[in-house]
Order: structure tokens, then C-alpha cells, then sequence
């Protein structure tokens, strides 16, 4: 079996703006951190594009009829709550900016 590797680390392996399957997501960080994922079932395919859409910046998701879609951002944000000490936000505006601030807090929470 493979040493478990630590959450910032798999968070940060899936980029600042990922869109994945949020069970695929789900199965492969309780492989790899051998920790349970925190961040809920996901959202439709229609949940899903009107947050991209909202956004105002273009781009779709596509997937099988019936798949949960989450992103790193809900990822990384679910996951400071678990790891980092509350309370604790991490204040920024940019998707990007926001998901290195919880892997960066994760990490220094020993995760």
C-alpha cells in the first residue's frame, strides 16, 4: 500500500480552478490521504454551469447524465474547515488567491 499522502498535497495537485466528478474526487482523496472527504455529494451539471456562469468568465462543464460536479475551491475551503484551526477564513477574492490560502493553512495545520 502507498504511503498516505498529506490533504494540502492533493489539493494542490488538482489546480486552483479544477471541475471534477465529486465522487471520483471523493474516492481518490480517501485513497491517496487515507482521510474521508468532507465536502458533500456535489452539485448537477445545471448547478454547476450557473455558478460558471454567474461568474461572468465563460466555459462549461460537461458529464454523464446524473454525475455531482465539485471544484477545488469548495474542496480546499471544506477542507480548511476540517483541518485549520477555527475560526478562520481566508479573506480573498480570486478563486486562485483563495485555494492556495487553505492549502497554504492546511499545510501549516499539519495536513
Amino acid at each position: 500500500m502507498q504511503e498516505p499522502i498529506k490533504v494540502s498535497a492533493w489539493i494542490n495537485e488538482l489546480g486552483t480552478h479544477g471541475i471534477m466528478d465529486s465522487a471520483s474526487a471523493g474516492k481518490s482523496f480517501k485513497d491517496e490521504t487515507g482521510e474521508e472527504p468532507c465536502w458533500g455529494e456535489g452539485w448537477t451539471q445545471a448547478e454547476m454551469q450557473s455558478a460558471i456562469d454567474s461568474r461572468g468568465k465563460g466555459g462549461d462543464v460537461n458529464g454523464p447524465e446524473g454525475m455531482l460536479f465539485t471544484d477545488t475551491l469548495t474542496i480546499a475551503e471544506a477542507c480548511a474547515h476540517k483541518y485549520v484551526p477555527q475560526p478562520w477564513y481566508h479573506g480573498k477574492m480570486g478563486m486562485g488567491f483563495a485555494v492556495r490560502a487553505c492549502v497554504t493553512a492546511i499545510a501549516e495545520a499539519g495536513h
